[in-house]
């Protein structure tokens, strides 16, 4: 069987036993939408500028690059993951939540257990509301 695709992104789905992000399956194929929750996670997650089909430099980020958390930590987070999604924004493929002027993008650092995170918000070109919680991992 083919897969068919009826949306502009392959869909995400949480898996219920790990708590973690996988590919939508139907039939043994995957799904395809119009969330953009692939997209956006991929560029936040991708080191910027590594992957080989990349020649302009643009895909992925440097959300790697934070190892320590410090007080400058959360601006750092935010521009970083702004930086990432800015070219999806430009194309139009994200914008931000309906009746904002910007993308949620809202980091939180807990120095004390040296965990951090990124709240990403953000509507489709159809007018869906879409948002994922991003967790950094030493």
């Amino acid at each position: 069987m083919s897969s068919s695709s009826t949306g502009r992104d392959v869909e995400m789905v949480t898996d219920p036993r790990t708590k973690k992000l996988d590919v939508r399956i139907s039939g043994g194929n995957p799904v395809f939408g119009q969330s953009r929750v692939h997209k956006v996670m991929s560029r936040l997650v991708e080191h910027k500028a590594a992957w080989w089909a990349d020649t302009a430099g643009q895909q992925g980020s440097q959300l790697y690059t934070v190892k320590n958390i410090r007080r400058t930590t959360p601006s750092e987070l935010e521009a970083f993951a702004r930086d990432a999604l800015a070219p999806l924004v430009t194309a139009r493929e994200i914008l931000p939540p309906v009746g904002s002027r910007d993308l949620r993008v809202e980091p939180t650092v807990d120095r004390a257990l040296g965990r951090a995170s990124i709240y990403i918000g953000w509507s489709t070109p159809g007018g869906a509301e879409e948002s994922l919680r991003y967790a950094l991992t030493k």
